[in-house]
């Protein structure tokens, strides 16, 4: 699929390459432009207005009537949702949460809060929702399509990581961008655990996440040379969850900007959030962010310009001015 325009200024001259021994995939880092990565004026000024992400559940897919016509529920939501502005900073984020490999029937698949809906439900969702917002705005937006890295059970270093990297790649590859559409995939990167019955605990690591990544970005890089991009909506897992040898500071740069595919929409919800983010950036000067990811005041937590404002307060003018509320 062909991304929007705005998206493939390319900046080779100040490219600096980095190789991942693991992969054999190359990625760019430190010299990215922030205007590359989120259009034109982005790289400048405070969001006006938040856009609208969503977690998605079993019935988008179900038929509802809507505007005098039956359409699917996840095309609803799409032309309801709101853009954020300025717009050339607009992400919409839909999240399917976690992935699931059905090992016996060998099909991946997506947990929509226990509900497990195939990867083919997941694309048609997705277009679904596309052709809604299509369908109601003018306004341009990203919508970025993305799961987590919650994926218990897993064990580290398994190569399910890799292979549900690519299959994520393929799911946003099956995507037709309509209208003032570009679209992306998403991760919430973030420090899970899980404790079972018997007291054991499962944890996630940084370099799983990182693999997931590199393999999502590959399949891009080998099937169709486009590059397809990974907004990181997740938190600062090295300070502000498990920390090492679960996370490293460098495995969370990597992810939200050192590695080419990925792009930062941290969640900041309450004081505190930002504190980790900002020594991060401290330690890695080029880390740029697009903008935030807040809750909007849900359960006291901060509004989409307070959490704006706190993170650009603790790293001046390394903040796109983009705010997407979920």
């Amino acid at each position: 699929m062909i991304r929007a325009l705005t998206r493939l200024t390319l900046w080779l001259g100040t490219l600096a390459l980095v190789f991942s021994t693991a992969t054999g995939v190359a990625f760019a880092q430190s010299g990215r432009s922030p205007d590359f990565v989120s259009g034109t004026g982005c790289s400048s000024g405070s969001p006006t207005a938040t856009s609208t992400s969503y977690y998605v559940s079993s019935d988008w897919n179900t038929t509802v009537q809507f505007l005098g016509r039956y359409v699917p529920k996840a095309y609803e939501e799409g032309y309801l949702a709101s853009a954020g502005s300025p717009s050339s900073c607009s992400i919409i984020i839909v999240d399917y949460h976690r992935q699931v490999y059905d090992s016996t029937n060998n099909v991946w698949e997506v947990d929509e809060g226990g509900t497990l809906e195939p990867d083919s439900w997941a694309s048609s969702v997705a277009q679904s929702f596309i052709s809604g917002y299509s369908a109601g705005h003018t306004t341009p937006t990203i919508i970025a399509f993305g799961v987590s890295n919650d994926n218990v059970g897993w064990a580290t270093g398994s190569s399910l990581w890799a292979s549900a990297g690519t299959e994520w790649a393929n799911v946003v590859d099956s995507l037709t961008p309509y209208g003032y559409t570009t679209i992306e995939g998403a991760n919430d990167f973030e420090d899970w655990t899980y404790t079972y019955s018997n007291g054991t605990t499962w944890y996630s690591y940084g370099s799983d996440a990182e693999t997931w990544e590199t393999y999502y970005y590959n399949a891009f890089a080998t099937k169709s040379g486009n590059y397809y991009y990974v907004a990181d909506f997740g938190d600062q897992a090295a300070y502000q969850g498990l920390g090492a040898p679960y996370w490293t500071n460098a495995e969370v740069y990597d992810l939200a900007w050192g590695f080419w595919a990925g792009i930062s929409y941290p969640e900041i919800y309450y004081s505190g959030n930002q504190i980790g983010w900002q020594q991060l950036q401290a330690s890695y000067p080029s880390l740029w962010f697009g903008g935030v990811t807040s809750e909007n005041g849900y359960g006291g937590s901060y509004t989409w310009l307070q959490s704006w404002q706190t993170l650009n307060n603790a790293i001046p003018n390394d903040v796109g001015a983009a705010s997407n509320s979920i």
